[in-house]
């Protein structure tokens, strides 16, 4: 193998590795209290997410009352596209952190469509 052959594999290793690194984690890591709660920066959203992000939009205050009674259509169906992790307790507990820490309503839709891109990008869990 050539020097020049062997400096191309070595940096496709490293960006490998790199994207590796940056994956986004799965199941139900990215809904643990200690995950990070940064706004993602916009990007071109799947279909489903602007769906997703549109129904949030509007019916956000219909979300935040299904979550303060621990129950609701609203909430089971955000919680229905957020399906990489099984644990609906965490899930709700993200939903209610997340909705606490933006400053807008499409701060709060941003981020869900955000989760579930994230979420699309995982295998599906066990059962």
């Amino acid at each position: 193998m050539s020097l020049f052959g062997a400096s191309q594999l070595a940096a496709l290793a490293l960006a490998g590795l790199q994207a590796t690194a940056m994956a986004a984690p799965c199941g139900c890591a990215p809904f643990a209290p200690d995950a990070e709660q940064s706004v993602p920066a916009p990007a071109a959203p799947s279909p489903e997410a602007r769906t997703l992000r549109d129904f949030v939009l509007f019916a956000h205050r219909r979300i935040g009352a299904d979550l303060i009674r621990q129950q609701g259509p609203y909430l089971d169906t955000v919680s229905t596209y957020l399906s990489s992790c099984p644990d609906e307790t965490l899930k709700r507990a993200w939903l209610r952190r997340a909705l606490a820490a933006t400053s807008d309503t499409s701060q709060f839709a941003e981020r869900i469509a955000h989760a579930y891109e994230q979420a699309r990008a995982c295998p599906p869990p066990a059962q």
